[in-house]
């Protein structure tokens, strides 16, 4: 997570690019949960972590837009 770098958005924007990552690590998950579990589950965490973020960018731009 630390590695991902800047981002900017518009502050009306919401969690858009988070739910993305989130995609993205879960579809990535879920192609190792067979061979690789624990890699997996850390995929998962990370896929959480990134939806948690999303939903917070989210209740900015609702508290933005009053």
């Amino acid at each position: 997570m630390n590695k991902r770098g800047v981002t900017w958005r518009r502050p009306t924007d919401g969690g858009i690019q988070e739910r993305e990552l989130a995609q993205h690590y879960r579809k990535l998950s879920k192609a190792l949960r067979l061979e690789w579990l624990r890699t997996s589950a850390v995929l998962e965490q990370l896929a959480r972590n990134y939806a948690r973020d999303g939903d917070d960018s989210d209740a900015d731009a609702d508290r933005f837009q009053w």
